[in-house]
């Protein structure tokens, strides 16, 4: 008789709460950038290139003070944001992935569930390969078909589908909200620099708006917003791992 048992959560939890915890801090570091600051970091990287610097270090210092007054606030800080949004969200989408593998290599009944639906050529097996790699290249395939869409709603759908978890599991506001990320990814991804003159969101039934000039409170408010909703998720996101491995006991592993 297999043994079954879940685990508070999966490794791959740990890692995209950590993920997301180092960005959401690096964008608060961004909302501290002010002129009189800017000024004194110049001031200070300007003593230190005088100093015992590689010349071709010093050289790259002194044309990036000079093409960068102030070190490009502004730039720096709606740079600072879409980088933001673009790496929140392929963190996560690389997190559903990794738990439909996990699951996948945890539980044999989905292996047997998602493995009735392939076609698979037996000239695979004069590969030289162990079959317990070719299971892992198509836990690979599999993940990534479970997983995909163009906005968070789609994926997610997919994913609740295949794990048989309630779809109604995410309120329809967090859906919402979170196909408003990947939208302006999507945006920022089809814009010529990675930049744009407006960032829009619509967070929790809240419709927010960033100018790329806005002033110091308006980023600074943004930010928060955004962040606010993120951190609030992290548990969310959480409980759906339980609930996948939850539904996917482990009873054989596939290392």
């Amino acid at each position: 008789m297999k043994i079954k048992y879940s685990i508070p959560h999966s490794y791959s939890f740990a890692y995209y709460r950590n993920t997301i915890n180092i960005l959401n801090f690096q964008l608060v570091l961004s909302t501290q950038l002010n002129d009189e600051q800017c000024r004194n970091w110049e001031n200070s990287l300007r003593k230190k290139i005088n100093g015992n610097i590689d010349l071709k270090k010093k050289n790259l210092i002194k044309e990036s003070l000079l093409e960068s007054p102030l070190f490009m606030q502004e730039e720096f800080k709606i740079s600072s944001l879409s980088s933001y949004v673009i790496s929140y969200t392929a963190n996560t989408e690389n997190y559903l992935k990794e738990l439909i593998e996990l699951c996948l290599k945890r539980n044999t009944g989905l292996r047997k569930k998602a493995f009735s639906k392939i076609e698979f050529s037996a000239l695979k097996l004069e590969e030289d390969i162990s079959v317990n790699q070719i299971k892992k290249e198509l836990f690979q395939t599999i993940s990534m078909e479970k997983s995909q869409g163009k906005l968070f709603t789609e994926k997610y759908k997919r994913l609740c589908s295949f794990l048989n978890i309630d779809k109604s599991f995410l309120s329809k506001e967090i859906l919402e909200s979170l196909d408003s990320i990947w939208e302006l990814r999507n945006k920022i991804a089809h814009s010529k620099s990675g930049k744009m003159d407006s960032y829009d969101l619509k967070l929790s039934g809240k419709k927010i708006r960033i100018q790329k000039t806005a002033r110091e409170n308006e980023y600074f408010e943004f930010v928060t917003d955004l962040l606010l909703f993120v951190n609030n998720l992290i548990s969310t996101f959480e409980e759906l791992d339980h609930k996948a491995t939850e539904n996917w006991l482990a009873d054989e592993f596939v290392n």
